[in-house]
């Protein structure tokens, strides 16, 4: 019996648990514009090598992951302002945007881009995880992580 009703406790709880996360998607509707336009921002500035949205868009303890590493704040904006890319063109698509929590919110989407970093080509296509956190009624990124997509999943 106890079993049964532990059984049933979880599979309630596997079934609710969309439907609490659909309601903050919800109140984060009005909020899905503007963060995937503020993700753009940082594409464009990162292209035009203007940290100027880096400063703006990232809180202070925010990290960017991807095959270079792992770069702070303070990293990535020295790179952009060192120039140390040559962007020749970049595309994002296929976004999706879900609440995590009340003022958190995650994009994920697809991107191509055909740039040089340090010499380097960099991977294209890739996939794209982006956190944003709302503090003070201001949006703010504080996690972007990208994998490049398998040649195989492509």
């Amino acid at each position: 019996m106890i079993k049964k009703v532990v059984a049933y406790l979880i599979l309630t709880g596997l079934i609710m648990l969309p439907l609490a996360f659909a309601g903050e998607k919800g109140e984060h509707g009005e909020d899905a514009g503007k963060l995937i336009g503020m993700e753009k921002r940082l594409w464009k500035g990162w292209s035009e090598n203007d940290p100027a949205p880096f400063e703006k868009l990232l809180r202070g303890d925010s990290r960017f992951v991807g095959p270079w590493g792992t770069k702070d704040k303070a990293k990535m904006v020295a790179s952009v302002k060192q120039a140390s890319c040559d962007v020749r063109g970049y595309s994002v698509g296929d976004v999706h945007v879900a609440a995590m929590s009340q003022g958190a919110v995650l994009l994920s989407y697809t991107a191509e881009q055909d740039a040089t970093c340090d010499g380097e080509q960099v991977a294209s296509p890739i996939i794209v995880s982006s956190v944003w956190i709302r503090h003070g009624g201001t949006w703010q990124s504080v996690l972007y992580h990208e994998t490049p997509l398998a040649a195989e999943e492509r």
